[in-house]
């Protein structure tokens, strides 16, 4: 799984230059090899503009390691949907109110995934709290409209092979602009998304992999 994200952040650092970045993972074998790939990229670790840092780290303490405003956006690429514990959802009530500790004003949120339910989950989590959805695709290869070419220009080992499959990659762009408490959504019909979802997970969800183990976050100074 290593490979697959890794290669996701270096296509999306080489066509955004301009900002700072954080991988930020748990194994130490993911962020080891995930500095090798960036030397063979040319590219470099450290503290400025155009650089990458790999904070070891439970995500679940992510608003550990930032200070207010730091951040001007963060990317959850191929997150574990968590069907059965919402409050492990990257895009859950919880973990918004901790990326709203360290984002700048307007900062975005940008979730990539195979997964409809997790889709549909963070769709629901966005209108509820009121939140500006600034870009939205149920299939980015086949509806490409308002979305920046980084969403569907960069396409890796396993988006191919989901493609294949007939699984098609979704996106959602938007804003933490909320004030006062996230709230859960009500309207969210679960049963129904984990059905559609059905027996389809790919080893990439497998119930074998540990909770939180392997969610790729990657922020954006």
């Amino acid at each position: 799984m290593c490979q697959t994200h890794t290669c996701t952040l270096f296509h999306t650092i080489e066509a955004v230059q301009s900002y700072g970045f954080v991988y930020v993972r748990k194994r130490p074998l993911v962020v080891a090899l995930g500095m090798i790939h960036l030397r063979c990229h040319g590219l470099q670790y450290g503290h400025a503009p155009g650089i990458v840092r790999f904070p070891r780290t439970h995500i679940e303490f992510i608003d550990r390691f930032f200070a207010p405003n730091e951040v001007s956006e963060i990317l959850l690429t191929f997150s574990d949907p968590q069907m059965k514990s919402e409050n492990s959802r990257l895009s859950s009530p919880l973990f918004l109110e901790r990326y709203r500790r360290f984002l700048k004003p307007g900062g975005i949120v940008h979730l990539k995934t195979d997964s409809r339910f997790l889709h549909e989950y963070t769709k629901a989590v966005v209108a509820a709290n009121g939140l500006t959805l600034e870009a939205c695709s149920a299939d980015v290869y086949h509806d490409t409209s308002g979305l920046d070419p980084v969403v569907y220009e960069v396409q890796t080992f396993y988006e191919k092979m989901f493609l294949e499959m007939g699984l098609p990659i979704t996106y959602l762009q938007f804003c933490i602009d909320h004030e006062g408490d996230y709230v859960h959504p009500s309207d969210f019909d679960e049963k129904f998304w984990r059905e559609a979802e059905g027996p389809r997970r790919s080893f990439a969800h497998s119930p074998t992999r540990k909770k939180q183990d392997e969610l790729p976050c990657t922020i954006k100074h």
